[in-house]
């Protein structure tokens, strides 16, 4: 299902790590009130539903990988004005699809669920941390926790929320599957 890979240049290396540019992208995005795996599976539900035709345009949009998820907190992402909300209050995962380069905001199809927003991500720099196996909430704070002690080992500030990335789909065996723990650099 995934197309090709998102674009980006290798600023710096360090074994797993990576420090990392990216160009101007899109995303569709939806964010799912719910624990890691079935947010992870609704929202891929939602999303595959509008990349396969679900939008007012009925057209099959290809995706780039990676596919990838947020925990959300206290600050809600939309359309429209931000809805604030304390991060007890608040639960769940922002899944996003990255858009082909080919679309831009105004030629990307308008999704039929509302819950799905469309994203222009600005160029940015990341740390980034590349691992095999499976992900879940586990595995994903002491990936988290270990990018973050490489960040202050290397005295690299980053802002706040950490990001997973996953490259395979779940029939992939999880020794070959491609994932990442990333985070924005300030």
């Amino acid at each position: 299902m995934l197309g090709q890979t998102l674009e980006y240049k290798v600023l710096q290396k360090n074994k797993n790590f990576e420090i990392r540019q990216y160009a101007e992208y899109i995303t569709a995005s939806v964010e799912i009130d719910a624990d890691f795996t079935e947010a992870l599976n609704s929202g891929f539900s939602v999303l595959s539903d509008y990349i396969l035709g679900h939008n007012w345009s009925r057209k099959h949009t290809p995706i780039n990988g990676p596919v990838t998820g947020q925990k959300v907190t206290g600050e809600k992402i939309g359309m429209t004005n931000p809805v604030l909300a304390s991060a007890a209050e608040r639960q769940g995962y922002i899944i996003s699809f990255v858009m082909p380069p080919k679309f831009s905001l105004e030629n990307l199809p308008e999704p039929f669920d509302k819950r799905i927003y469309i994203r222009d991500i600005s160029a940015h720099k990341t740390a980034v941390l590349k691992f095999n196996g499976n992900l879940d909430e586990t595995v994903m704070a002491e990936k988290t926790a270990e990018i973050e002690a490489w960040l202050t080992h290397n005295e690299l500030y980053h802002k706040p929320g950490f990001t997973f990335a996953q490259y395979n789909s779940p029939g992939i065996p999880a020794r070959f599957r491609r994932n990442e723990i990333m985070v924005y650099l300030d």
